[in-house]
């Protein structure tokens, strides 16, 4: 198997809303998702959190405006992850979809009126944002 790779998402909230982007390739190719990311060697959750908010949004998060939400403990056939979320309701600058090549929309959602085609891990860490869950594990059975 290979190494057990960190990444983080965030559920950036806004009037009720959450924000989505729309994958254009890979796996949930067409599918919403939330932003997020790996963390890279050398730096903490809340800075690949502010890193990649950066990277994919340009919107600037303050380490103390992050609120931790979950770790899940995520196996695959292939892989291995442990996926790390965290919720923002306070940030500086305007969301702009700053990655077209890997999103072809970014969109404010209602959780509670969400479409059909949402991506499966967004859905589930939704659930657990809503369920206030801190600890889960996939694929483990």
């Amino acid at each position: 198997m290979a190494n057990l790779t960190t990444a983080i998402v965030l559920i950036l909230v806004k009037d009720d809303k959450v924000l989505f982007l729309k994958r254009t390739h890979g796996w949930g190719a067409g599918t919403y998702t939330l932003p997020g990311g790996n963390v890279e060697l050398n730096e903490s959750l809340t800075q690949a959190c502010i890193r990649e908010m950066f990277e994919e949004l340009g919107i600037e998060l303050e380490h103390e405006k992050l609120s931790f939400v979950n770790l899940s403990h995520i196996k695959s056939t292939s892989s291995e992850y442990l996926l790390v979320t965290f919720v923002a309701t306070i940030w500086k600058g305007e969301p702009l979809n700053k990655e077209p090549e890997k999103h072809s929309e970014m969109v404010w959602l209602d959780i509670n009126n969400l479409p059909s085609n949402m991506n499966p891990y967004a859905l589930e860490m939704l659930q657990i944002y809503k369920d206030k869950k801190t600890y889960t594990e996939f694929g483990w059975n």
